[in-house]
């Protein structure tokens, strides 16, 4: 668990949209937005000299956008959280951006101060944040089978755990509440998430979720 502020960067080429989000968030008191940056170069540039724990980053950016961004964070920053706060709504978007680093996805005329707040602090603590439309995302996307992979192991066999938190992963559970609901601890829980990824032969929660909507878990 995170202790202190969550330090935040807004990164949109909307000043109004930055000086919103940082008006909607001075009151709690977990969350701090500690830099802004108006295009996906800015962003970079920031993370060079100053600690983030969570970017909420545009994808629609001048000079580097926000998958540009997204990509290069997951190679050299793999401890900073993106979660992407964005007008688009696409599922293209969605599975793009998941793909290539992201940790959630947020549409802004969707989305209000109590799901932001909440899904910063899943993000925070190494979580996925899944809404509706992430999953009919990946849900979708897995029915056309545009996401099927040779990286999935063959005759992969998992243990009943194993496939109890499977489901509860796919019922956007964090691993805190998984822990709860199957009397062991969040370590215990991340642990295991670790085994079935290596398992399964995929790199991140979201794998994890398309492979659960393959075999008829999700």
């Amino acid at each position: 668990m995170k202790k202190g502020p969550i330090s935040i960067l807004v990164a949109d080429d909307s000043s109004l949209w930055r000086e919103a989000l940082t008006s909607l968030l001075a009151d709690t008191a977990s969350i701090k937005i500690m830099g802004q940056a108006n295009n996906g170069k800015e962003v970079l540039h920031l993370l060079e000299s100053r600690k983030f724990d969570v970017i909420l980053l545009d994808i629609n950016m001048p000079i580097l956008d926000g998958v540009d961004v997204s990509r290069h964070i997951k190679s050299f920053y793999p401890s900073v959280k993106v979660l992407i706060l964005t007008q688009y709504d696409d599922h293209e978007y969605i599975i793009e951006l998941l793909k290539n680093g992201a940790q959630g996805y947020l549409v802004k005329a969707y989305t209000n101060k109590k799901e932001l707040v909440e899904a910063i602090k899943m993000v925070t603590n190494n979580n996925f944040y899944f809404n509706e439309y992430v999953s009919l995302a990946l849900l979708q996307e897995v029915t056309k089978q545009k996401l099927v992979t040779p990286k999935f192991n063959p005759d992969v066999e998992l243990k009943e755990i194993e496939i109890q938190i499977l489901k509860l992963i796919c019922q956007e559970k964090t691993s805190k509440e998984i822990g709860d609901e199957l009397h062991l601890s969040k370590r215990t829980i991340e642990d295991r998430r670790q085994i079935m990824m290596q398992k399964i032969g995929v790199k991140s929660v979201v794998g994890l979720v398309i492979y659960a909507f393959r075999i008829g878990l999700g």
